[in-house]
């Protein structure tokens, strides 16, 4: 019968597919821009066709006639930007932040050569009000996600102003788009993040919680795009691990928790990105996270589950009694990896290829089985991402993007995997619960499994028109299948 669903399912959404093509700009900026003016210190004329580069990239442009210049296409973080012009000094500027999807202004002034001893060197500033920035937004760099006293990118969202509980503004959970580097990686069945990412690979993150522009579609409360790290010309890596226990002296309220284990709290994370040897242009990022978290809810085994009868005299007095012991009922396993390969083909051609996992083993704490805690049930959620992208520029003023992706989510719970496993009780077991009390007796039925697979094409084109229009066209291309 399960069979039988599965296709029905499935032919349902693929003839939808083919008959319906969605057509909407939800391809997130992954780059930002950078603009400005170049002027002569002394009478604030325009220096025409300065040169401004970005260092260590191929990136740049000259300045026009008005001393006006801009660079598109530019990796978010923080960057360097130096500025040379025949007959003046070079003037560099060091930590200019570039925010994906916004413009960063940087004016330069230029004093002549003659009376310039040596290079001028000027740290940015980040401005206090943004003037292109038409929506709210909250963007955390790596850097900012380091210094924070968070574990998951979940608790970064979550400190975003206008962010409770994963409601934006007071609107639905699933009213929210998550994106990993300007593609979607939400679930179709319920609208939730199918893909998990680990913090210690984003590079930008950017919650934005109303009035957003029209790349992001199909999101109603709020969108969170993830940019991801890439390679780097020189090996990096690192290794870290962490323990820990929750600690209270409310021991009336909260069971087990003068219990304090270093260990009930394990996380382990490695990274490792650089070159790839033997390839030319071709670097890695990779990492993986494991995390196992006891939690701070505890149970205890005061009667036993598995006792082998039960009849209309089985009351809780005569039920068998557990041995004490104390069981955690909010524990979470999970791990993380991600694998990302950067090949700069040309100086205006890069391809990305990105794989990414997450698995998670927990349990939801349940109020009526403390007392049987091990017949609750065991969730489990699985997401694997995959995305081919190209990036193209095709002219100072004009590039473009393109990305092939395929996200696969699972999601189950249940006590025992066999539905059929002799080590589920019958029915009968319930009758021994008396009313309006926990449970003494019985194991959870409840047994619940599955799957969404998306099939997605996603690009976008973007031309700087003029110094203050840039035009984006975008399109995106979906197929879902839900079992």
């Amino acid at each position: 019968m399960l069979l039988g669903y599965r296709r029905h399912v499935v032919r349902f959404t693929a003839g939808l597919w083919l008959c319906i093509v969605t057509c909407s700009a939800v391809f997130a900026g992954t780059t930002g821009k950078i603009a400005g003016r170049v002027t002569d210190s002394e009478n604030g004329d325009a220096v025409i066709g300065a040169a401004v580069m970005v260092e260590g990239t191929s990136l740049g442009a000259a300045a026009d006639i008005n001393g006006d210049y801009f660079i598109l296409n530019i990796p978010p973080g923080q960057v360097t930007i130096r500025v040379t012009a025949i007959g003046y000094g070079p003037r560099t500027i060091q930590g200019v932040q570039v925010i994906s999807d916004q413009t960063s202004t940087v004016n330069f002034a230029l004093s002549v050569e003659a009376i310039t001893t040596s290079e001028v060197i000027v740290t940015a500033e980040k401005r206090l009000i943004e003037t292109d920035r038409t929506f709210a937004t909250s963007t955390v760099s790596s850097s900012d996600i380091q210094a924070l006293p968070v574990t998951s990118l979940g608790q970064v969202i979550e400190i975003q102003a206008g962010v409770v509980d994963g409601h934006f503004r007071g609107g639905r959970s699933n009213e929210v788009m998550y994106l990993v580097d300007g593609i979607s990686v939400t679930d179709a069945y319920d609208n939730s993040q199918g893909t998990q990412v680990d913090n210690k690979v984003v590079q930008e993150l950017q919650v934005i919680s109303g009035t957003f522009n029209a790349d992001y579609g199909q999101a109603m409360s709020g969108v969170v795009n993830i940019i991801t790290k890439e390679g780097a010309k020189d090996y990096h890596g690192s290794v870290t691990t962490e323990f820990g226990d929750y600690v209270s002296t409310h021991d009336d309220t909260w069971m087990n928790i003068d219990d304090v284990t270093p260990a009930a709290v394990q996380d382990y994370s490695g990274t490792l990105y650089g070159p790839v040897p033997y390839l030319d242009n071709v670097s890695f990022y990779g990492s993986m996270r494991y995390l196992n978290d006891d939690g701070w809810l505890y149970g205890q085994r005061r009667w036993d589950v598995r006792w082998e009868t039960v009849n209309e005299t089985t009351t809780i007095e005569n039920l068998p009694r557990g041995d004490e012991s104390y069981a955690a009922m909010n524990y979470n396993m999970e791990g993380w990896g991600n694998l990302k390969l950067t090949w700069e083909a040309t100086p205006k051609v890069k391809l990305n290829y990105s794989t990414f996992y997450s698995g998670r083993t927990y349990k939801d704490y349940s109020h009526d089985w403390k007392y049987v805690p091990d017949g609750t049930l065991r969730r489990y959620k699985d997401g694997r991402t995959n995305f081919l992208k190209i990036n193209h520029a095709l002219t100072g003023a004009m590039f473009y993007e393109a990305a092939l992706t395929n996200t696969f989510t699972e999601y189950q719970h249940y006590l025992y995997e066999d539905p059929y496993d002799a080590r589920y009780l019958p029915l009968e077991w319930q009758d021994a619960n008396p009313a309006y009390t926990l449970n003494a007796a019985g194991t959870d039925l409840a047994h619940f499994r599955r799957w969404t697979n998306t099939n997605q094409l996603t690009g976008n084109l973007s031309y700087q028109m003029s110094k203050l229009h840039l035009a984006k066209f975008g399109l995106d291309l979906k197929q879902n299948e839900l079992f």
